[in-house]
């Protein structure tokens, strides 16, 4: 997603990372990057 806020612009993004043989991503992290 894409936020606006007097800091600036917020781009989320979600980052899975799987494992090859298993069924479920082994991790799930948001990453938010502020550009200013």
């Amino acid at each position: 997603s894409v936020q606006q806020s007097r800091k600036g612009t917020a781009l989320t993004l979600e980052v899975n990372i799987h494992v090859v043989g298993n069924d479920r991503p082994s991790v799930i992290n948001d990453l938010v990057i502020l550009y200013r």
